[in-house]
């Protein structure tokens, strides 16, 4: 099973723009979900965003609000990037295979009750939707 999410504080139309001319390609056929708080969710599918350069992230967060959410099952593998204000708020990367690819930077509300030290941590973040709590 594999997941990957983008959230932003836009438009449907403004989030698949900014996305497709962020990573300079088309993007495959994206499901959207529009939720009531001005928030839009880009169901990604099996497009690829994971390890990216925080730096990269930004370039997209400059302008909006986004929090990303991937997790693999049959990598043993999660992350789960906040930016917020143009500020990186948190940034994980767990991926069982490859520690070097590890990466902890900030702490969400959520943590202080249930802490993302594995990558099914990250599962459980992302399958339970905890991600509009963090928003506010």
């Amino acid at each position: 099973m594999n997941t990957a999410r983008l959230s932003m504080n836009c438009a449907p139309e403004i989030a698949t723009r900014r996305v497709r001319e962020w990573v300079d390609a088309p993007l495959p056929f994206l499901s959207v979900t529009e939720h009531p708080n001005s928030w839009v969710t880009l169901d990604l599918g099996g497009y690829s965003l994971e390890y990216l350069d925080t730096e990269d992230w930004l370039r997209l967060g400059k302008h909006v609000d986004l929090f990303f959410e991937s997790f693999s099952t049959s990598l043993c593998a999660g992350e789960i990037l906040v930016i917020l204000a143009g500020e990186v708020r948190r940034h994980i990367v767990i991926d069982s295979d490859n520690p070097e690819h590890q990466l902890n930077i900030g702490r969400m509300r959520y943590e202080g009750r249930s802490p993302l030290l594995s990558w099914t941590d990250i599962w459980t973040f992302v399958e339970d939707n905890h991600w509009q709590n963090e928003i506010d």
